[in-house]
């Protein structure tokens, strides 16, 4: 059984419909919390995002995937934060390189807004799919700032 993720302050947007276009389902297919214990997965944050960046400057990030055996998709999303950390490409997300890889595994990505980004606060999330379940890290605000 899969359920919605629990995500904070965001959660809201999504039980308020906000998402104007998003993938619900995306959405709904996140583990919640409860799921990710009972499964033994979870993804974490090892370096986080920082709190503001300007446009074009790159950033580390680092996260680590805690159970699972198959990791065949494993990215990045920025999203403005009126969109939450679920949205599209059409609202705007910004994606880092699609990586496959193990469970029990930490990775890292550099990271930039790039110059055609608009400004302001973006929400960011690791995403993985692993075993046939969506987990995602704790959402991260970064104001993104003109360069």
């Amino acid at each position: 059984m899969k359920l919605r993720h629990s995500l904070g302050k965001w959660g809201a947007c999504l039980l308020g419909g906000l998402f104007l276009g998003a993938s619900i389902s995306h959405a709904l297919d996140m583990l919640s919390s409860e799921e990710q214990k009972k499964l033994g997965l979870s993804l974490v944050w090892i370096t986080k995002p920082p709190v503001s960046v300007k446009l074009v400057q790159t950033f580390p990030v680092e996260w680590k995937l805690i159970g699972g055996l198959e990791v065949p998709h494993l990215n990045l999303h920025a999203c403005p934060a009126e969109f939450g950390p679920h949205c599209t490409p059409q609202q705007g997300r910004l994606d880092g390189a699609i990586l496959k890889g193990k469970g029990n595994s930490e990775y890292k990505e550099d990271f930039t807004f790039p110059e055609t980004a608009k400004t302001g606060k973006y929400v960011m999330v690791g995403h993985v799919e692993v075993d046939g379940n969506n987990v995602m890290t704790d959402p991260i605000e970064v104001t993104v700032m003109p360069k």
